[in-house]
């Protein structure tokens, strides 16, 4: 069954802001396994995306959950600037590519606006 693309994100960035050790421990119990072509299922290449994703501060993918869907996601701060949530959005990809719904997402800055004040 595959997953919606908005919460396959969302877990993607929630995994970005964790520890080294629980992140580890999550993906030994939790195997990356292929949903769609696209999907990472390599734990090197996951890895590295994780460390992209807390380095850009949000994740934008084609197909990596859903087929023809371009998901993206970002963090949720308290006020400790802690990752305590994730928010996501899925699109159609027939209607956008990657690129102009990344500028759009960083733009409208919703993920910025819900958390708490710095």
């Amino acid at each position: 069954m595959a997953t919606p693309a908005a919460s396959w994100n969302a877990r993607m960035v929630l995994m970005a802001w964790l520890p080294p050790d629980r992140r580890r421990d999550l993906l030994n119990k939790f195997p990356l396994l292929p949903v769609t072509s696209r999907t990472i299922t390599d734990l090197q290449g996951y890895q590295s995306r994780l460390s992209k994703i807390a380095r850009d501060g949000y994740v934008a993918e084609r197909g990596e959950a859903v087929e023809g869907i371009i998901g993206v996601a970002a963090p949720i701060r308290d006020y400790s600037r802690n990752v305590i949530a994730a928010i996501g959005l899925a699109i159609l990809e027939a209607q956008h590519d990657e690129i102009s719904v990344a500028r759009t997402w960083r733009q409208c800055d919703l993920p910025r606006r819900i958390s708490a004040p710095s």
